[in-house]
């Protein structure tokens, strides 16, 4: 959910094959990556997993010009690209909004998103994991 809006997002099948949907399955009620602040939103609880991950990513890609949390955007439109998926299945994917009237008229089905992921690589995050 961003901005209150639910979206349909495609899984890489890497994400499943590690689990995710057992993730899922087996965590409590609400949000999955933090629960609600005193005040009763997200904000400061999403803040502190955005810190988390921004300093994980830092400790890997020490350039003080790179925006980790941010370059994860580039780097999936990138990938798509070299993939040869259009801009406007790359867009749906990220929830972008239509850039032209007409794309606004032209919906990216779930199916045609859940088949473009398939066109991006595993990442290897271990010594033991391949990529494909």
């Amino acid at each position: 959910m961003k901005i209150n809006e639910y979206r349909d997002v495609p899984l890489h099948q890497h994400l499943v094959s590690l689990g995710f949907i057992d993730f899922v399955q087996s965590a409590k009620k609400g949000h999955l990556f933090c629960d609600l602040g005193t005040d009763g939103t997200t904000t400061g609880p999403a803040d502190g997993v955005y810190k988390r991950i921004r300093d994980l990513v830092r400790s890997v890609v020490p350039d003080p010009r790179v925006q980790p949390n941010h370059a994860w955007r580039y780097t999936f439109k990138t990938y798509g690209h070299e993939a040869g998926l259009s801009e406007l299945t790359l867009d749906a994917i990220c929830g972008h909004a239509a850039k032209t009237k007409g794309q606004d008229y032209t919906k990216v089905t779930l199916r045609t998103r859940i088949e473009a992921m398939s066109n991006f690589p595993r990442y290897k995050l271990g010594s033991t994991e391949t990529t494909s």
